[in-house]
C-alpha cells in the first residue's frame, strides 16, 4: 500500500519524487529541486531495507543526478559529485550486495561498490547512436546486463559488461525493460513501435 514515484512538477524543470500511502490516497512530497529536471528512475536495494536511488535527468544548473535515500524514500541527499550526469537509469547488481551501475544519455557509465555513496565513472562508453535508455541486471543470472540506447537498440551482455550482443529490438527513448522476479529468463521491453514484447529466454527472441 506504499509506493516512491518521481517526475516533474508544472515548472517542467522542478524534479518531483512523491511518496504515495493509504492504497493511494495521500501524497507526500519528499523531493523538489528547481533545474534539475525530471526523475528518471527510482531503485530500492534488495540487499539493504530502506536504501533507495533516483536518477534524475537532465540535472541541468549544477544540480545532483543522482539522489539517495536511507529511509524508503522520506528524504533525499544528493551524491556529491554527480551534478550534470543526465542520469537515464540505474541499477541495483542483485548478485553483489553493494553494487549499483549508473547509465547517462551520452551513454557513459558509471559503478557504485558501496551502496551509492561513491560513484567511479567506467570506460569506455559502449559504441551507441542514439541516446541512452535503459541499464537493467538480470535477476537470475550472475554478470548478465541489459542495456539499451535509441539508436542500435536492445543489448545483453553475458561477461558483465565486457562484451555485447544485439538482440535485434528498436529502442525510443521512453523504453522500458522489466524482468520477471520469479520466472527465469522472462521480460518485458517496450519497443519504438509503441509494443510490449515478452521473452522467455533471456532476450534471445521476442513475441509481441
Amino acid at each position: 500500500s506504499r509506493w516512491v514515484t518521481g517526475g516533474v512538477g508544472a515548472f517542467l524543470d522542478n524534479a518531483q519524487i512523491v511518496v504515495v500511502t493509504n492504497d493511494g490516497d495521500n501524497f507526500a512530497k519528499t523531493y523538489e529541486r528547481y533545474g534539475t529536471g525530471f526523475i528518471t528512475d527510482i531503485q530500492f536495494d534488495p540487499h539493504f531495507a530502506g536504501r533507495v536511488l533516483a536518477g534524475a535527468y537532465p540535472a541541468g544548473l549544477g544540480t545532483a543526478a543522482i539522489l539517495l535515500s536511507t529511509d524508503s524514500g522520506s528524504s533525499w541527499a544528493d551524491v556529491p559529485g554527480t551534478s550534470g550526469w543526465a542520469t537515464r537509469a540505474v541499477t541495483y547488481d542483485p548478485h553483489t550486495p553493494g553494487r549499483i551501475l549508473q547509465l547517462s544519455e551520452n551513454n557513459q557509465w558509471a559503478e557504485s561498490v558501496n551502496g551509492g555513496s561513491v560513484w567511479t565513472p567506467l570506460q569506455p562508453a559502449w559504441p551507441a547512436t542514439g541516446p541512452g535508455v535503459l541499464l537493467q541486471f538480470d535477476p537470475f543470472v550472475p554478470g548478465r546486463i541489459y542495456r539499451g540506447d535509441a539508436g542500435q537498440g536492445l543489448w545483453r551482455s553475458d561477461d558483465d559488461g565486457g562484451s555485447w550482443t544485439n538482440l535485434g529490438v528498436g529502442l525510443s527513448t521512453q523504453s522500458d525493460l522489466y524482468c520477471h522476479p520469479q520466472l527465469p529468463g522472462h521480460l518485458w521491453v517496450s519497443d519504438d513501435d509503441a509494443q510490449i514484447l515478452v521473452s522467455t529466454d533471456g532476450g534471445s527472441s521476442f513475441l509481441v
